[in-house]
């Protein structure tokens, strides 16, 4: 029996990925046949661009990427942006200003929609040197929209600096990621899984023929949209628990063994 699903939905980093942020050559596989079989995979992801395009994803293989959270769609091929929805440049500044005068040494970083050079960090984001490939400016140059804006604590005030900027905000953006002494923020009605829905509606795809995999609180929502939602085993507890399924851990390619058994495809992972 064919399976319903006409597009594979995935999270990368922790679901698609192995931990060390590798992709398998099996799994690249995996999606080259899902593809030649007419099932669409769009990769979700709180990543930029530069750091999708890094993964060398064949053409043949995954073609869209719903990128910064769910903030714009990326075709990777073309490098061209198919849907935005930013933060205003008037937005920010003012978040930057409020949460500076808050928690004083907080350092800011942005993503744009100019690829290559999407990541824009301020001196002093990353004490031992920007990485190669991110650029260095002043917030005052944040003067066109931007997908994500991130910002980092200063050391000795990591504890609450989720709950401080959620406090902040007032409507304005949302926190659509964060850890100890780090949010990562977008429009507030920005998320994966509003993303996938306008992806697929524009594509006449059902909820229901869509098949998706994820491991983390952002991926929660896409996962109970979708016609079947899949946790990895080294998803979080919450995340397990209302998933229709749990496939394999990332380091066992476990979205492309289960995307295997679902389409049954024979000798590839």
């Amino acid at each position: 029996m064919t399976p319903p699903y006409r597009l594979v939905a995935t999270d990368l980093d922790g679901t698609l990925l192995r931990s060390d942020g590798s992709l398998p050559a099996g799994t690249v596989e995996v999606l080259r046949h899902l593809r030649g079989r007419g099932v669409e995979t769009v990769f979700v992801t709180a990543r930029h661009p530069s750091a999708v395009l890094a993964l060398d994803v064949p053409r043949s293989a995954v073609d869209l990427a719903i990128v910064c959270a769910g903030a714009a769609w990326y075709e990777l091929p073309t490098g061209r942006f198919l849907h935005e929805q930013p933060l205003g440049p008037s937005v920010c500044a003012h978040l930057v200003h409020e949460l500076r005068a808050a928690v004083p040494g907080v350092r800011f970083g942005w993503n744009t929609s100019e690829v290559p050079g999407d990541v824009v960090v301020e001196p002093g984001y990353f004490p031992a040197g920007t990485p190669a490939g991110w650029r260095t400016a002043a917030t005052g140059s944040m003067d066109r929209p931007v997908l994500k804006l991130f910002a980092r604590a200063p050391r000795g005030g990591e504890r609450d600096f989720a709950a401080v900027a959620d406090g902040l905000l007032l409507g304005r953006a949302r926190i659509v990621h964060s850890t100890v002494g780090f949010v990562d923020l977008t429009r507030p009605d920005v998320s994966k899984v509003s993303a996938l829905r306008a992806l697929c509606s524009e594509r006449g795809v059902s909820a229901a023929e869509v098949l998706a995999f994820g491991d983390a609180g952002a991926d929660l929502e896409m996962l109970r949209w979708a016609g079947h939602g899949v946790a990895v085993a080294n998803a979080e507890p919450e995340v397990r628990a209302v998933a229709d399924a749990v496939a394999g851990d990332c380091d066992d390619e476990g979205v492309a063994a289960y995307v295997s058994a679902c389409f049954h495809l024979e000798g590839l992972v």
